[in-house]
Order: C-alpha cells, then structure tokens, then sequence
C-alpha cells in the first residue's frame, strides 16, 4: 500500500514538474481590432427577417388551411358572425374561449 502510494505522489510530482519546465505562451490576439465584436449592423436585419417568417409560420390560418388550435378557429367563427352582424346592421359580441378546468373538477 505504501509503495503505491508513494510511486502515485511521484508520478504527480514528476507530472507537475514537466509542466514547470515548459511554460505555455499564449497566444494573444492583438486588441487594435476587435475580432470578436465585429459588425452588428447584419444582425438586426438577420433577427427582424426570422421574426416576421416566424411569425408568418405561427399565424391563424382558416380551418380549409387545417389550422386545429382553438383560439384561432374561435377567432375565425368570432369574425365570421361579426360581419354577418354588420351586414344586419346588428351589433355582435364576440364569443370567449374557455379554459379548461383541469383535473381539478372546478
């Protein structure tokens, strides 16, 4: 056990050693330009051309187009019987969703 534990702290010691001997140089980059900081100005026209496909990917499309989320059809139905009103001359309050109740029994 001891001479394990002795050829363990040796083998440590020359490693540590080694590494003394040698001392890494790092590589610096020059600070005159920032490399790192370049050009943001592409950036805001990249995030504002995602945004807009996002939210064109994410829009409310009509139950032919197959959209199945509710809010959307209930928004669909809600602008539906809004114009059917208008044409009536009526004036027509729109339908609310509901949220679910859960498994709370509430």
């Amino acid at each position: 056990r001891r001479s394990s534990a002795l050829a363990a702290l040796g083998g440590a010691l020359a490693a540590v050693g080694a590494v003394r001997e040698a001392p890494a140089e790092a590589k610096l980059k020059s600070l005159s330009r920032d490399d790192g900081m370049t050009d943001f100005s592409k950036l805001d026209g990249m995030l504002k051309k995602d945004f807009a496909q996002a939210q064109d990917e994410t829009r409310c499309r009509s139950k032919e187009e197959g959209e199945e989320r509710p809010y959307c059809l209930t928004r669909e139905v809600n602008d539906q019987n809004k114009l059917a009103a208008e044409a009536k001359g009526e004036k027509y309050v729109e339908q609310k969703g509901t949220l679910s109740k859960g498994s709370y029994g509430v």
